[in-house]
C-alpha cells in the first residue's frame, strides 16, 4: 500500500490489535484516510512517529516501509516474533532482499546458496541457531521486537544496516 502521496509504500504480515485507537489519535493530528484498514495506519503511522512506530503497536507483525524522498527502508517485527522476517544482504554489491520465509530467496537471482558453515555444530546441538545469523551465509533474521533501516547502501554507506 503507498500513500496518497506515493512517497511511503508498506509491505506488511500480520495484525495491529490497536490500529483504531491510533488511527484516531492520527485522525486528530489531520492524518486522512482512505482506508479502515491496519496497513494505512502503519504509513501515518511511520509519518508521524517514525522508527519509534513499533514501540505503539500491539499486534502480531512485520513490515517494511520504503521512504522514496529519503531513499530509506524501514523494517521491524513484533515484540514476540510471531510473524516472520528474514532479509539477505550481498556486500558485494550492497544489496538486500527481505521476506517471511528463507526460501523465498531462492527465487532471487542474486542469493548465493552457501552454507553457513560456523553455524553448522550450534544448529546439530540446539536444533536452531542461537543468534540472528541462519543456516545460509548472508541471511539474517530480524529478532522480535528490533528493526532494521537500510539507508544509502548503493554509495557504500553500511553504517546503517
Amino acid at each position: 500500500m503507498y500513500t496518497e502521496d506515493k512517497k511511503l509504500v508498506v509491505v506488511f504480515n500480520g495484525e495491529i490489535y490497536n490500529y483504531l485507537e491510533l488511527r484516531e489519535e492520527l485522525k486528530e493530528k489531520n492524518y486522512e484516510f482512505l482506508t479502515n484498514s491496519d496497513t494505512e495506519v502503519l504509513l501515518h503511522g511511520y509519518r508521524e512517529w517514525g522508527c519509534e512506530l513499533p514501540k505503539k503497536l500491539r499486534g502480531m507483525f512485520a513490515f517494511a516501509i520504503w521512504d522514496t524522498e529519503e531513499q530509506k527502508l524501514f523494517c521491524a517485527r513484533d515484540h514476540f516474533g510471531i510473524k516472520p522476517f528474514y532479509y539477505y544482504k550481498r556486500d558485494e554489491d550492497n544489496s538486500i532482499a527481505f521476506a517471511s520465509e528463507i526460501k523465498a530467496f531462492l527465487e532471487y537471482p542474486k542469493f548465493e546458496k552457501k552454507v553457513n558453515k560456523k553455524l553448522i555444530g550450534p544448529f546439530l546441538s540446539f536444533s536452531f541457531t542461537p543468534t540472528n545469523e541462519t543456516l545460509f551465509e548472508g541471511v539474517y533474521r530480524l529478532l522480535p521486537g528490533t528493526s532494521l533501516t537500510v539507508k544509502d547502501r548503493k554509495n557504500g554507506n553500511k553504517n546503517i544496516l
